[in-house]
């Protein structure tokens, strides 16, 4: 009886078919958002221990310059790498934790909130480090030109190194890794200033020089893969 009720009632209250509604979904319009606009908003996302680690390496340089004098380029070159592999972890995040999906169905493409955050904070902190090499230059011994080489060599090295492990592991494994790996970079500036002498050498800048270009490259392809990535994902 319950059936037949229920039947009858769907017969006589059935829905129309609805007209014109692809024609009317299409008419709807999204609200449209400025570039600068989402930039903000994407910086607004990126977590505040990564803000925080940022001006606490500039803070600690800034105060620790008159305390170590000649020994500030070597401590921040070691610093560096943990900038990087800090930016690496933010930019990577929702692939990392398994959230990419969720940001393919969120407003903005994934690809382009991937570049925002990479975007954002490698302009952040290369504009710190062009704050710290004037001052730093202050107390090393090295021109301003040559602290800022050895400042960017650690950075890219980490960045690139740390892109090539996250592409290739895919897994929350990655960021652990790509920690461990940033350690191992940012030992290489104070185990070498007392070992191998020879690298900071005036004869031998011009080699820091080729190596920061093959680090620039390695580092634009890196970005390259992992954004093209992020678009087959898509």
């Amino acid at each position: 009886m319950k059936k037949e009720l229920k039947r009858a009632l769907y017969g006589a209250f059935e829905a129309p078919e609805s007209q014109r509604k692809n024609a009317f979904l299409k008419n709807i319009r999204q609200p449209g958002i400025g570039y600068f606009k989402f930039v903000l908003l994407q910086a607004s996302y990126i977590r505040k221990w990564v803000w925080g680690l940022s001006v606490t390496i500039f803070a600690a340089a800034l105060i620790g310059g008159g305390f170590m004098e000649r020994d500030v380029v070597w401590v921040l070159s070691a610093l560096m790498p943990y900038l990087a592999a800090a930016s690496i972890a933010e930019s990577v995040r929702s692939e990392m934790y398994g959230m990419a999906e969720l940001e393919m169905a969120s407003r903005f493409p994934l690809k382009s909130v991937m570049l925002a955050r990479m975007g954002i904070l490698g302009v952040f902190h290369l504009t710190l480090l062009g704050l710290l090499v004037p001052f730093e230059h202050m107390y090393g011994v090295f021109t301003a030109f040559q602290t800022g080489v050895y400042l960017l060599v650690p950075y890219l090295l980490t960045n690139a190194g740390g892109l090539w492990l996250v592409r290739k592991i895919r897994s929350r494994e990655a960021s652990y890794v790509c920690m461990g790996y940033a350690i191992i970079i940012s030992a290489f500036p104070i185990v070498s200033k007392y070992t191998i002498t020879l690298l900071y050498q005036p004869e031998v800048f011009g080699w820091w020089l080729v190596l920061l270009a093959i680090l620039c490259v390695a580092t634009a392809v890196e970005y390259r893969k992992t954004v093209i990535r992020a678009e087959e994902l898509i």
